[in-house]
């Protein structure tokens, strides 16, 4: 029992080691060229931070906006999806940023959000949606993101887990126009090959989403210098 328990032991170690490296990969190199090369975010952006954890793209996306702006991180705070996960440490990090007067942190799930429609510029969702089981209550926190996002606004998703086609093609039967779908090589490894990381952005549309239609779009060789929100 021992040994199986050393074995075990070693194993979510360094599971958890390469967790930890495709996490701080996503968050300090690929969430920032999204921000600084793909994405425009206004000032005056209000933004949703989907399963916010210790922070680290709420602390971004706060870093670029005005006091008209905001930024509302939720979470479940739960120590199985990130070490050390709990509320405190994370408010403590934003109070010691300076970052009060633009962000703020919530409690919720994912799948049932507390928020009005069409609140949001953005919506964000880093290394977070794959916790979410069954695939079924994936689909519940697509939906959700959906009905708080505002009309044009942007869906942002970095995730593992072999999740890439299921989320596009509910996006895309829900009426999004995808503007950035890419998988990440060697450095996106979760585990190994076989568990790539990669990252969606996705506009909600009017026509298609308010009005009910199905409208199939979509081009993988698009990739836009800038995608603005207007």
């Amino acid at each position: 029992m021992d040994n199986i328990s050393i074995l075990q032991k070693k194993k979510y170690t360094r599971i958890f080691k390469q967790f930890k490296k495709v996490n701080y990969i996503i968050n300090y190199f690929t969430f920032p060229y999204l921000m600084d090369i793909v994405l425009v975010i206004p000032e005056d952006s209000i933004i949703l931070d989907l399963g916010t954890g210790h922070g680290l793209v709420l602390i971004k996306f706060a870093s670029k906006i005005s006091s008209e702006g905001h930024v509302t991180g939720i979470d479940l705070w739960k120590n199985r999806d990130q070490s050390n996960n709990s509320f405190k440490s994370t408010q403590q990090l934003l109070q010691e940023k300076n970052l009060e007067n633009r962000s703020d942190l919530k409690t919720a799930d994912m799948i049932e959000l507390p928020f009005e429609d069409k609140k949001y510029d953005f919506v964000t969702a880093s290394m977070a949606i794959h916790n979410i089981k069954p695939k079924q209550n994936r689909y519940k926190a697509l939906d959700e993101a959906t009905r708080v996002l505002k009309t044009e606004g942007l869906l942002i998703i970095l995730d593992t887990g072999n999740h890439k086609k299921e989320y596009l093609s509910y996006l895309i039967a829900l009426g999004y126009r995808i503007k950035y779908a890419k998988t990440y090589g060697i450095i996106g490894w979760w585990t190994g090959p076989w568990m790539s990381s990669y990252a969606i952005i996705a506009e909600k549309n009017y026509d298609m989403i308010e009005k009910g239609y199905l409208i199939i779009w979509f081009n993988k060789s698009f990739f836009p210098s800038k995608i603005r929100t207007s």
